[in-house]
């Protein structure tokens, strides 16, 4: 869906919504069950993983492009849509001297910067030594999720977990840059950016996010793997013997303690790597974790 263009002459109105290509998404879903028992003890899985590729076949010989502050998009056929359009960084400068002797990239740059590389190989870094990266936040590779119960004399644990592979994420705002709008910097910043004692450090030298402007150009430097495994759900239940029930006149009574989204396995620390999907900014409430405990009685 994209605003259809309309004239300046008509006032330079943005135009409705319509439907201007061909977009193509094939894959392959497949799905796993089994349940069995070793005696009073059951146990079962169920399971499934979608494979999933994405192509923009037609827009009618356009190309898109999407920019904010530090990122960029571009969309066009034959690449999945919104594919990262970025510079690529090969390292972090070492010393005014390295400096000196590579491509341009502006007056301000120094020991502790971002390094870029020469693309057309011009001796000059700008916005045409862009490179395309076919992965965007918008289309993981694959999802997945799967199901595991057992049980035991009254006693069932069942846990749901869910998850995506394949997915980049570039995240922006006051939290990724140090010192944005007011904002202090995080101690990753503090303990892990570069310094002339500290050259093996990942991020780059410490600036505002304004005066480092060569280190927050939109560059693969900044992607972050965005894969998750989220334990969306488990529950320790135990259901009291119908024989010690029956003197109190109860038909049934379990009890249970339950707990949602409380484990997360993900290289993504930054924030929580499911609200992030499909958006760039961290300005999203994470998923509550919440513990519950009850009973269910039946008469």
């Amino acid at each position: 869906m994209r605003a259809v263009d309309i004239a300046d002459q008509v006032g330079g109105l943005t135009g409705p919504q319509q439907n201007i290509g061909v977009m193509d998404n094939k894959g392959i879903e497949l799905t796993l069950g089994y349940h069995d028992h070793a005696g009073s003890f059951t146990y079962g899985f169920n399971g499934n993983i979608s494979f999933n590729k994405n192509k923009v076949v037609d827009i009618h010989g356009q190309i898109l492009y999407k920019y904010s502050t530090n990122l960029a998009t571009i969309t066009k056929a034959g690449l999945p849509i919104d594919s990262y359009y970025l510079l690529d960084a090969i390292g972090i400068f070492q010393s005014d001297a390295e400096v000196a002797a590579s491509p341009f990239q502006s007056v301000t740059t120094k020991a502790g910067y971002i390094k870029y590389r020469d693309v057309n190989n011009d001796g000059v870094i700008n916005a045409d030594d862009r490179v395309i990266i076919k992965s965007s936040s918008a289309m993981p590779k694959y999802t997945y999720g799967f199901n595991l119960d057992f049980g035991y004399k009254g006693i069932t644990l069942s846990a749901f977990f869910q998850g995506v592979g394949g997915l980049k994420i570039y995240p922006e705002g006051n939290m990724v840059l140090p010192f944005k709008n007011g904002a202090d910097a995080t101690w990753e910043w503090a303990t892990d950016s570069w310094t002339p004692e500290n050259p093996n450090a990942r991020l780059p030298i410490v600036t505002t996010s304004t005066d480092g402007d060569d280190n927050f150009k939109a560059s693969d430097f900044w992607l972050r793997d965005g894969s998750y495994l989220r334990m969306k759900n488990i529950q320790l239940a135990y259901e009291l013997p119908q024989k010690w029930l029956n003197r109190v006149k109860i038909t049934g009574l379990s009890v249970y303690i339950n707990a949602e989204n409380y484990l997360t396995f993900s290289k993504f620390k930054d924030y929580d790597p499911e609200t992030t999907l499909n958006v760039s900014s961290l300005y999203h409430y994470p998923m509550l974790k919440t513990l519950s405990a009850g009973a269910r009685i039946t008469f």
